[in-house]
């Protein structure tokens, strides 16, 4: 049994677990972009690293809402690839479109992270904050699913096609309001897409 209680993040929001030694680690985030890991050997939370999100972003005029570090997963093959897998909102200038962003980030073993591999970036708006998404698992193919969140309110009487999920998770021409199936890859794109999607 694992029991973490950590008061560094305001907002858990995901977590994975890494095999260390014979015990297991706990990683887990929030919405202002810091990774931590509890070492299971020395029961310590260390701050692993800033992602930079939009929640950080003291200069953001805007609210960031369901906005930051929401997705976090670590690749079945780890110990050979050192891939994790990260959804996020990084930080954006003044009245510019939000973007969330699926990166393949690489963990040494001294557990820095570096090299950053962009699969996904899916553009919201300005000033939209809400229901981002980030849920995300592989299967036992190595394939990745991420569930995207419709990024509006749900105000369906609202004719701004912002607020309305009918603009977002009703239109089948982005990834908004859905599931994303790849397969990651070596590739010079960073993934495969399945037949059938």
């Amino acid at each position: 049994n694992i029991g973490v209680k950590h008061n560094g993040t305001k907002s858990l929001v995901r977590f994975d677990l890494l095999k260390n030694g014979n015990d297991v680690d706990v990683w887990f985030g929030g919405f202002e972009g810091i990774l931590y890991r509890y070492n299971s050997q020395t029961k310590q939370v260390e701050n692993i690293h800033d992602f930079q999100t939009i929640v950080g972003s003291v200069n953001s005029p805007h609210r960031a809402g369901d906005h930051g570090l929401t997705g976090i997963c670590f690749h079945p093959d780890f110990e050979a690839n050192r891939w994790l897998f990260v959804f996020y909102t990084p930080m954006v200038n003044d009245n510019q479109n939000r973007v969330m962003k699926l990166a393949r980030w690489e963990m040494n073993e001294q557990y820095q992270i570096e090299n950053e591999k962009i699969l996904l970036s899916i553009e919201a708006g300005p000033f939209d904050q809400w229901h981002s998404g980030g849920d995300m698992y592989f299967n036992a193919q190595g394939d990745l699913w991420l569930q995207v969140g419709d990024n509006v309110q749900n105000d369906r009487g609202n004719t701004d096609k912002l607020q309305n999920a009918a603009w977002t998770s009703g239109n089948t021409t982005n990834l908004v309001g859905g599931i994303v199936l790849i397969h990651p890859d070596n590739s010079a794109k960073g993934y495969s897409v399945l037949k059938g999607n």
